[in-house]
């Protein structure tokens, strides 16, 4: 398996548009052959911030989702 942990900080104002595009995102990744899982993170003293847990079986089924 392979895990990838994607860090972001976001501009100010962004944060709402910013979630909701990456919870699309990770919604078309449960489509696709040798998805594990994935959360997206926010950390509670930082809300500019954010981090994106995405786990795949094996690294060539990535494509084209990996950041």
């Amino acid at each position: 398996m392979m895990t990838i942990v994607t860090h972001v900080h976001l501009k100010d104002g962004a944060g709402r548009d910013w979630d909701a595009a990456m919870r699309t995102r990770l919604s078309a990744a449960r489509k696709r052959s040798g998805w594990v899982g994935g959360q997206l993170l926010r950390p509670a003293d930082k809300p500019d911030r954010r981090a994106i847990v995405g786990t795949w079986r094996k690294p060539r089924e990535l494509g084209g989702m990996a950041p």
